[in-house]
């Protein structure tokens, strides 16, 4: 079957790192997805990735990230959530739609699978598919009045420290209203995306993915009385490293960038300016998905 005018004629691939000459489910996945792609019209490019260098012996176009706006109209990432998230980065700023294709472990942002693969793809590609809006979060480091360094992430952000045997302490303000005062061995501040990932491990809420919220989690806070609480997406959230005796505490954005902070610097938290859209199949159903990797209700019906 050939399509005369694909919905999205340039589609660049971002791939797992785990790419490897004998991982050879991974290099099913990538020869099927270029045979449909080709199939169906589209003309597959190699984006930024994850990958390394043995990617070179892939047979497409390499394209350079200052190509991408131009040349771009969809991003495919095969792998685990980790690909996604990189995709994510990638896309998200520039405007470009992402599908995740789950060819990993856990996977709950890829959510076509390897059995539906061709279905799934080809009608995308057909242009029968939904568009979801994630709020994605905009980080800053603040010494002094000054902004040291900016990170975005679809999961979460992370302030916590590396001494293991300590804890570490930190205020939170809202709006610039303070909350209060916390020991514990960190901070999650997640998006709804992020509610499934490290801040579910942490004792958080689900949030369904198309709220305008953001989670703040305690990481094994000192207090008991210490919970996650959950606010709306407008608000700015200030967190102050108040431990002069604490060493190598640090910021990190999706698990992937990270940033040493000293004692008075501030963290502050926000909606990012943009959001990332994810291309979905049309029987794309959050609820299944959280069964599937949650274990939920295995002797239901559903």
């Amino acid at each position: 079957m050939t399509i005369s005018t694909p919905c999205f004629s340039t589609i660049g691939l971002v791939i797992s790192s785990h790419y490897r000459q004998d991982n050879r489910r991974l290099l099913d996945v990538i020869a099927t997805t270029e045979r449909i792609l080709v199939q169906c019209g589209s003309r597959p490019v190699l984006c930024i990735s994850s990958a390394n260098a043995q990617l070179d012996s892939l047979a497409w176009t390499s394209l350079t990230h200052p190509e991408i706006p131009e040349e771009i109209d969809l991003l495919i990432a095969i792998g685990g959530d980790g690909t996604f998230l990189n995709a994510a980065h990638i896309a998200a700023p520039l405007g470009i739609p992402v599908v995740g294709i789950h060819a990993g472990r856990l996977g709950f942002m890829a959510d076509i699978t390897t059995q539906d693969l061709q279905t799934s793809l080809i009608a995308i590609l057909e242009g029968q598919y939904v568009i979801e809006q994630r709020l994605m979060l905009q980080a800053e480091i603040q010494r002094q009045d000054q902004c040291l360094a900016t990170g975005y992430a679809l999961n979460d952000v992370v302030i916590n420290k590396r001494d293991i045997a300590r804890m570490m302490e930190y205020d939170i303000s809202i709006d610039g209203r303070y909350v209060s005062n916390h020991r514990a061995d960190g901070l999650i501040v997640a998006t709804p995306t992020g509610s499934t990932a490290y801040a579910l491990s942490s004792g958080g809420p689900i949030i369904y993915p198309d709220m305008d919220a953001i989670v703040l989690v305690p990481i094994c806070p000192h207090t008991l009385s210490d919970r996650s609480m959950v606010i709306n997406g407008r608000h700015v959230i200030e967190v102050e490293v108040e431990d002069r005796h604490i060493a190598h505490t640090q910021l990190t954005c999706d698990g992937q960038r990270t940033r040493n902070l000293a004692y008075g610097d501030t963290v502050r938290v926000q909606c990012a300016p943009f959001r990332l859209m994810i291309v979905h199949p049309l029987n794309h159903d959050y609820f299944k998905i959280l069964r599937a990797k949650l274990n939920w209700g295995k002797g239901n019906k559903a």
